[in-house]
This record gives structure tokens, sequence and C-alpha cells, in this order.
């Protein structure tokens, strides 16, 4: 793999400082020159740029070269990747080239994640005759900065024009002036070849000029612009990205954006030109969360959109009669695929941070709609790296300092290394997740045992961003979710051939403590909605409790004018409860009431994704909130059209488990929904469902067992 290559950059590193954010030495090219003979077999690179790097054969990009570098805890971990050039070298010269920026490796505020761009390489090259080359990374490899002066994320990249060497990665391009690249040292974390499914760009959206220089895409997303400059320019061209607009609509605003380490560059492109006509640009190494840009400088014939992320197929798809509920989907659809950037992201612009607990909310969903597993795959080996031996896990990972350690680590958000492991097998049938990440699971277990004397936990974020007057108290949504994590042990134990019963005596012990506290001759004496919905969806209630709870939380509903006055927790399980309570009509009024606080005046109000809060800022409710425009956490309602409307569910692991019950929803006369190949419609009252596994059919007269095909009912 990396048996005989160096670590190499462009700058003899001695100084014992660590490099400025704001004019650290600029991105260097990397170059080495190779011969292939004719007869050539195949053609292997194993290749690490950190912080990011962009990789070129012959003069063009490499595939699957965007965003290549997966973020790692560095001095534990290091990803590579492997690319085949066997099908695109070519007999005779070819040149090899790589930019590497810096994006975490200058950035003080990560303090896990400092030093110069850098880059270990090794290519191994087999003949039909059985001959064999290795050509490794060393200081034969020439360097010259690049004209990316600086890249930081959550800022932008700086790009100076006039530095650029045309035609540099081309073989036979003069080399004069470049330097032998230096020997340095390496992060130290073991190699991992790269498992998570490479970024692309899927989509390309002209921008609409709304206002001088101000451009609307259209829908929230995430990636960066291409711009092609009007005529010859050679002031400095600035692209501003954002998701708000100031009050008057003539500007992008900063509004609700981290300054963090490099405010004057905060989601801003820096571009300065060579002079030429017609200069286009893009950035390689940063990527943005936006609605809008503002470009200043310059006059420009067009700006283009980049839609980028992780490729994780969406496997499903939903669409009604109703324009509100096709538009949830839309939005949900877009949240997810914007923070999908090698984990999730809470969101692709304020923050960028890979939080434990907003992944855990939507895993559900992730698992069950997406082809993630990979993706969630790698994450947990990140979730490995940051565990302490206690246990104890950060709230963002991987962890970019000691912060995570001590906030919005509790319980809840914790649980993330359970619940997306549990899901993850769940909707693919493959449990290698599963044993990958046994002993951490029983480790945060443990961890989650010793922060109490009883079975009542209490240190969680708790139902986080809730529309309600008063907060649901965090130790029930702890101790909810300590008995949902226990019972998930216990399914996930008895299908990997471990022990089931401890976990099992766990879920009954944590019961025992939190009815001995919370219920009193069979009513909860908390009466708070997250509190009604959290304790049937785990199990804390028995019997006619559950109807009765369950009734309670509809007439709340009712009450706050059809809204779910909760916060994520809440959210999380009520599609569950109000889906299996028969109470899908009352999930139809919320979602489509465009008056209140909810996903329908989310369509209203056309964000084109899901927002962090419900209680957001606009021209209505100027005392809103400015945070995140899309945030994915908010994702749990699409699984309701799959589950519920189209009854599409797995009872146990894997789809040769699949039962299907479709609800009858007052409001919804017409659906086509799809997952993984199974098919649920309606139409004109009239069921189509086409398998291919055998299934479980609950639908009244038609119940029973239907082998793979087609039927109508």
């Amino acid at each position: 793999m990396f048996e005989n290559a160096k670590w190499i950059t462009s700058v003899n590193i001695k100084k014992w400082t660590h490099p400025d954010p704001r004019n650290p030495y600029p991105a260097p090219y990397l170059v080495k020159d190779f011969e292939i003979k004719s007869g050539v077999k195949s053609v292997i690179l194993n290749v690490s740029g950190l912080g990011q790097a962009a990789y070129y054969l012959n003069g063009e990009r490499i595939p699957d070269s965007v965003h290549p570098t997966q973020c790692t805890t560095y001095i534990k971990t290091v990803d590579y990747n492997v690319y085949d050039l066997t099908k695109l070298v070519k007999e005779g010269k070819n040149r090899f080239g790589a930019i590497v920026g810096h994006i975490y490796l200058a950035d003080l505020e990560y303090v896990m994640r400092m030093g110069t761009p850098r880059m270990i390489a090794q290519m191994e090259i087999e003949y039909e005759s059985g001959e064999k080359e290795t050509i490794s990374s060393d200081t034969s490899f020439m360097t010259h900065h690049s004209p990316t002066l600086m890249t930081l994320r959550r800022c932008g990249e700086r790009y100076d024009a006039k530095m650029e060497i045309k035609d540099w990665s081309e073989p036979g391009t003069s080399l004069e002036g470049w330097e032998n690249a230096y020997i340095c040292a390496g992060p130290g974390g073991a190699y991992r070849k790269k498992i998570c499914p490479p970024k692309r760009i899927f989509e390309e959206i002209e921008g609409r000029e709304i206002a001088p220089g101000v451009y609307d895409f259209g829908e929230n997303l995430s990636g960066w612009v291409r711009f092609k400059l009007s005529g010859k320019n050679e002031e400095k061209v600035t692209v501003f990205y954002s998701e708000w607009l100031t009050d008057d609509k003539k500007h992008a605003s900063d509004i609700g954006l981290q300054a963090g380490t490099y405010p004057e560059m905060l989601h801003r492109d820096e571009y300065f030109p060579k002079g030429e006509d017609g200069e286009e640009f893009e950035p390689l190494f940063t990527f943005h969360g936006f609605r809008y840009v503002e470009i200043t400088g310059a006059k420009v014939a067009s700006v283009v959109a980049l839609k980028a992320h992780t490729d994780i197929p969406n496997v499903s798809a939903f669409n009604s009669d109703n324009y509100i509920l096709n538009e949830i989907h839309k939005y949900t659809d877009r949240s997810i695929l914007a923070c999908a950037q090698g984990a999730m992201l809470d969101c692709p612009q304020r923050e960028q941070n890979e939080w434990t607990g907003d992944g855990m909310l939507t895993s559900e969903v992730v698992s069950m709609q997406y082809d993630s597993y990979d993706m969630f795959y790698e994450w947990m080996l990140n979730f490995k790296d940051e565990q302490k031996p206690s246990g104890h896990l950060p709230g963002i990972i991987p962890c970019r300092s000691l912060w995570p350690y001590s906030f919005a680590n509790g319980l809840d958000w914790s649980s993330a290394i359970i619940h997306i492991p549990y899901y993850a097998y769940k909707y693919s049938g493959n449990s290698e997740i599963v044993s990958l990440m046994w002993e951490n699971m029983v480790r945060a277990m443990g961890y989650f045992a010793s922060r109490s004397e009883n079975c009542l936990m209490d240190f969680g974020v708790g139902d986080w961003v809730s529309t309600a007057d008063e907060k649901c108290p965090v130790e029930i949504t702890d101790t909810i979710y300590y008995r949902i994590d226990a019972l998930m042990m216990a399914e996930m134990a008895k299908e990997i051939g471990e022990d089931a019963s401890i976990w099992l005596s766990l879920a009954e012990d944590i019961k025992k403590d939190f009815r001995a506290k919370y219920v009193k001759n069979g009513e909860l004496t908390n009466s708070h909605f997250t509190t009604l919905i959290c304790s049937i969806y785990s199990g804390m209630l028995d019997g006619d409790e559950i109807k009765n709870h369950t009734d309670k939380a509809a007439e709340l509903v009712k009450e706050a004018g059809y809204a779910f006055k909760c916060g994520v927790h809440g959210l999380r399980m009520v599609f569950d409860v109000f889906g299996k309570g028969g109470y899908n009509d009352l999930i139809y009024k919320v979602l489509t009431n465009t008056e209140v606080m909810g996903y329908g005046k989310c369509v209203k109000d056309k964000l084109t994704s899901l927002p962090e809060q419900f209680d957001y800022a606009t021209e209505e409710n100027p005392g809103g909130t400015h945070t995140s425009r899309n945030h994915h956490f908010l994702g749990m309602v699409d699984g309701w059209f799959y589950r519920f409307v189209a009854g599409i569910n797995i009872d146990g692991f894997g789809w040769d488990n699949l039962v299907i019950e479709p609800c009858k929803v007052e409001g919804i006369k017409a659906f086509d929904a799809e997952v993984r190949g199974i098919k649920v419609s309606l139409k004109n009252g009239v069921y189509y469902i086409k398998s291919p596994y055998d299934f479980k059919l609950n639908l009244g007269a038609f119940s029973g067992f239907y082998k793979a095909g087609t039927y109508s009912f």
C-alpha cells in the first residue's frame, strides 16, 4: 500500500509554529512523470491528500476525486483512496498530478488538525509479462505553489489566476522553476481504505439574477458555483454564499452564519483574475450551503450552482395527489442529500458538523430510503476512534477539539452508536456493521449505566428545538432512549449470537424505575406532549394505558391548532405512535396545516428544504430564528409516507421479513410509493403491490402471505 512511500509537501517545514489560517502557504501542485510500456495489465494508485485533494492524470481529473479525502481524526486513522488507472494511462509518457488544499489543516479553530497540506501516494504497475513497478511519493515528485492560496472549512477559497500554470498535469509540460518535494511527517494514524462512497456533482443549476449581482438558484443546496466573467477584469471577484437575503432583498445576508476563524472569508470565495476575456472559476476544495450568491467586483456572463454530495442513491420514491405532502418529501430529500458529506452533517452551511444525535434522528429514514450502508459503516469506524475506554463519546464525530466531549454528548445524542448500526442492519440485512460495533455499543451502555445510581438518566441534550412552551424534562427523554437502546441491543444480540437476556432484563429494569417515578394509577404524572409520545413509543406503558395516552396526545395536537408541540425527540417518535395508534388522519391534518409552525408552513413559505427550527424568521414572523434553513434532522417525517401511508415495513432485519400494511388516510386518494423495488400504489380505491420479496399483507379480507410478484386488491 504505502510500503515505500513518504509523506511529501511543498515546503521545508522547520519552524515550530502553526500555519496562519489567513495566510498559509499556497496549496501545492505535486507531480510525477512515469513511463508505461506496452502490455500493461493493471495500474493501481493508493493515495491520501491532507487536508483535501484533487487528483489528475495526463491533464484530466481522475474520476471520483471530488473532495476524495474523508475527514477522520488523523492521529488515529488516515483514509486513503484507491484508483484503478489501467484504462486511463497511455503507453509512453504519463504524468500524475495532485493539488492538496488546506481545509482543516490550517484552521486554528480545530486544534486537532493543523499543519501544511501533504500527500502520500504509491502506484503499483503490473504488466502481462509479470513484471511489476512501483512509483512512490518521495523527493522525486516535483512541486510548485498553485493558484489556490487558502481554503478553510466554513469559509471558502482564495484563488489567484495569475499563478496558474497551463497544462501543469499534462506530460511534457515543462517543470522549469519547480522544486523537488520535501519529505515531512505524517499525521500518525493507521491507514484505512476509504469505504464511504465518493462525492459527486449531481446537478448544475443556472442562477437567476434577482438584484444586481445577486443570484437565486431556486432551492437550498450544498456545493459551490462556477462563474464566467463578462469581458476582461483585473479586480478581485468575491462570491458570497447564503441561505438568506437582506430585508430589502438586494443582497445576500450573513445572518445565522458562524464567524469561525476567519469572518472576512465567511462562506466567500475570492478570485483574482488574470485580466483575460471570459475567465471561468470554480473552487476545488470547499463546499457551501446556499440558495443565493452575491458576486461583487465584476460582471459575470453566467453563474451556475454545482450541487455536490456523497453518492448515497435514493432508492425510494413517493408521490401523491396532495401537493403539500409531495413538497415535504422533496424538502426532506434535499436536506438529507445536502447534509450527506462523508457522514451526515447537521447542515452544509452554518456548522458543517457531524453531530451524532442529528445522524441518529434520521438514521431510519436514511437507512431505509437511501443506499447509505457504506457511509454509515465508515462513520461508525470514526465512532470507534473517538470513543473513550469508559464508553464516553463526543457529540461530534470526528471530534475536532475537546469541547464536544463535554457538551451535547448526553445519552440521547450518544445513542447514535446504537441506533445507526441497528437501522443500517435492519434495512440491509447485513449484520457486519453490528458485529463491528458490538463491543463499542456495550461500552456505551456501560457508560450510560455509570451515570446514575438507578435506571433514570439525566444528562442528555433533551427535546432539542422544541416548539412547546416548556421543554420536556431531560430525565424523561434520556430514560426513554435508554430503554429503546436496551431493546435494540436485545434484538441485535439475538441475531448475531450474543446474550439477549441481559438487555431484555435491563429494559424491564428501566421501565420499572421509570414507572415508579412517572406513572401513578395508570397515568403519566408529566403530561408534556413529548412525554406522552415517547413513553408510548418506548413501551413504558401497558394495555389500556397506551390507547388512553395516545388519545390524550391527539387532543393536545387538536388544542394546538393541529400542530406537534415538541422538539426533535417527540417528532422522531410521533409518526410511529400516531400511525400505529390509528391517528393517520390526524398526522395528515398536521402535515398539511400551513397556518401554524410545522412542515406545511415550510411549504407555504417556500423554504425548499427543512429548517433547523420551525420557528424561523419570515416577514410575518420577524422575531423568529435565523438558524439553518437546511437541516436534515427533521426528516423523520418522510418515513411516514413509506411505513404508514404505503405500509412498507420489516418485521425483524432484512427485506425477507417484509410486511405490507397500507393505512387509509382521509385526504389521500391516490399515491405511488417505492422502496428498493417494492411498489405500493393506490388508484381509484384499488391497491397495487409489486414486490421482489415474499411478503405478509395486512389488508382486511386480503390479509395473508404472498409470494413475490404483482397484485391488486
